[in-house]
Formats: structure tokens, sequence, C-alpha cells
């Protein structure tokens, strides 16, 4: 009995924390929103930066989980990673700026770390993770959309030839792709 008792004592106050970051959250929502809506200035300055700025997927991540923490993080443990032994890679060489993996037509491919889907088309689909790197798949068929957020492991696609190209890049640089496989 006793334990019960201390179990609704802890629960309590996360309960309490989660409850408020959710009442912090929607009100300073509506505040901006309500901004946005009667002053032109804030209407102008929200459309610049929406609209014609890139946002930084890590900054806001990283600002977020400074305030917020993981509240609601659910972990994927049991998913594969894109190049385990049951994916039936081949090989894996150098090509260009990144690596070609043989993976075969169909075979499905998984992020490699959580992040924002940036860019998506051409069976092309780019990454902005959550370390600031983008990964650009290529020869991939997916049904994920423009700015879906993606979980470490999570299918994201299938292979639409043999071959997986990926590439690694961070401010315009290309990586080496041994660092991030």
């Amino acid at each position: 009995m006793n334990k019960r008792i201390e179990k609704r004592l802890v629960l309590k106050p996360k309960i309490k924390i989660f409850f408020s970051k959710c009442l912090i959250s929607i009100i300073i929502l509506l505040v901006g929103m309500i901004l946005v809506k009667e002053q032109e200035k804030y209407k102008e300055t929200f459309h610049k930066v929406l609209y014609e700025r890139s946002l930084s997927f890590p900054s806001i991540s990283k600002l977020y989980n400074q305030y917020f923490g993981n509240v609601l993080s659910i972990g994927n443990t049991s998913l594969e990673p894109v190049l385990s032994e049951e994916t039936g890679f081949q090989n894996i060489e150098e090509s260009g700026e990144g690596v070609r993996i043989k993976l075969g037509i169909s075979s499905p491919v998984s992020s490699l770390e959580t992040g924002v889907i940036v860019y998506l088309k051409n069976h092309m689909m780019i990454v902005e993770q959550v370390n600031g790197v983008e990964v650009a798949y290529q020869n991939i068929n997916s049904s994920k959309k423009l700015y879906d957020y993606v979980e470490k492991g999570e299918i994201i696609g299938s292979m639409e030839e043999d071959y997986l190209y990926l590439t690694f890049q961070k401010n315009g640089e290309y990586l080496d792709y041994k660092q991030y496989m």
C-alpha cells in the first residue's frame, strides 16, 4: 500500500511539470498568432523568417530540448540500421563525394539518424539530422512527405535500383561517410 502512495507522489510532480510545459507552449503559440494577425510588422517578420530563410532543424531541436526536454520522445530501439546484415547489402564503395551501397531493388532503407526531410524529389531524399549533417539518399522510393520527422532506424523508403547512394554534407562541405555509418 505504501508503494502505491509513493508512486502517486512521484507521478504528481511529473504530471504537473508536463501540463505546465504544455500550457506555456499553448500560451506562447496563441500570443504569437495574435501578434502576427494584428500587427503588420510582425506579419512581415514572420513571412521573412518562415518563407525566405531556411530554418535549422538542429538549432530548433536543441532549443526545444533545452527548455522542454524530451517529454514525448519515443525510442525505436527495435528497428534495423540501414546497413545491417538483414538488409542484404553486398558491397560498399566510394562514389564521387559519397558512398555507393549494393542492396537490391525494393530493399528497405532506414534513417541513419533522427532528423527532418528537407528535400524530396526524383527518387532523392535529403534528411537534415539533429547533428546538423545533411544526408542525401539517392535511388529511393518513399511515401514520406517533405518536412516529415524521422527517427533513427525508421524505415524511410525502399530501393528504386540496385544501388543506394549516400552523401553527407555539413555547412556546404562534403564529409567522409565512414564517420556516419
